[in-house]
């Protein structure tokens, strides 16, 4: 008779694999053998269930054709029931055996499962610490250069609060959001396995002068009426010093005169972006009399 593997686990048809995951994490833990209430019998059901409900290609042949579809045994691959039982009660919940199936396109090991619920199986392995993230603020000019930076913060461990201190090369053109990692600086393993990383996430403090866009620099430039009908060369700012801007006869308001290679350095030397600079006609809203004649017989020239 086929078995209804969704009813075992208490789930939907449809349900989703974390619902799958969930559901079977409550029930092996209600019916595991070791606990005083546990049921043997229900608890390999439940383990077969989640056993093809966990695995995709599995479930789909089930939805299909129902559990007479070949299965190779409870946990695929020649490793039934009793060897799994074994390998975490044999030896005392060392050195155990490693069964593992795909679930959602990711390896689940059983014995970490079972290892974190009832302190078995593969919980003893060496785990690595826990991450840090650290949050570290340059300015802009610092960001166009690359800097070293003392690094230091505090962390937890069992004889107490620890301090880590060490430098770290910031690379030119860094961005605000970025990140850079710096292994084994992090938390210590609870039980001999190697430390966290520690991960510093990037601010760069805004600079009025300038906007940017990843590795390209967008200033204002504010000319009069003469000057953009004429054209003329004007000095400018930008991230290296003030420098001579072109401005081309016949400019309009809100045109951008693009400075190539004068913006950010681009990270791991790959270049620099530009600068675009964006002309402000800036048009007397009060014009006195002797403007006025001017601007008339400009219009009878024109």
């Amino acid at each position: 008779m086929s078995k209804d593997y969704y009813n075992i686990l208490g789930v939907e048809k449809g349900a989703t694999e974390e619902e799958i995951k969930k559901a079977f994490r409550k029930k092996a833990h209600k019916l595991h053998p070791d606990k005083k209430d546990g049921n043997e019998a229900q608890f390999k059901e439940v383990n077969e269930a989640y056993q093809i409900l966990g695995d995709e290609t599995k479930r789909k042949k089930y939805d299909q054709f129902g559990s007479n579809f070949d299965q190779q045994g409870g946990f695929g691959g020649g490793a039934g029931w009793e060897d799994f039982m074994h390998a975490n009660r044999g030896n005392g919940g060392q050195g155990g055996q490693s069964f593992n199936f795909q679930f959602g396109g990711e390896q689940v090991d059983l014995g970490d499962i079972f290892g974190s619920m009832f302190g078995f199986g593969n919980s003893n392995r060496p785990r690595k610490g826990s991450d840090v993230q650290v949050d570290v603020e340059v300015t802009l000019k610092e960001a166009i250069s690359g800097l070293e930076k003392d690094i230091h913060f505090f962390i937890q461990t069992k004889n107490g609060r620890e301090e880590r201190k060490f430098s770290v090369n910031i690379p030119a053109g860094i961005d605000s959001g970025q990140s850079i990692r710096v292994s084994g600086k992090g938390q210590p393993s609870p039980n001999g396995g190697p430390n966290g990383d520690v991960y510093m996430l990037i601010h760069v403090k805004p600079d009025l002068r300038f906007a940017r866009q990843g590795s390209d620099i967008f200033t204002e430039l504010t000319i009069n009426f003469v000057q953009a009908v004429l054209g003329e060369t004007i000095e400018i700012e930008t991230i290296d010093g003030r420098k001579k801007l072109i401005v081309p006869p016949g400019s309009t308001h809100g045109q951008q005169i693009r400075l190539k290679g004068e913006g950010m350095p681009k990270l791991h030397g790959r270049g620099k972006g530009d600068q675009y600079v964006k002309i402000l006609i800036d048009i007397p809203k009060r014009p006195n009399r002797k403007m006025k004649n001017v601007l008339k017989e400009l219009e009878e020239l024109l």
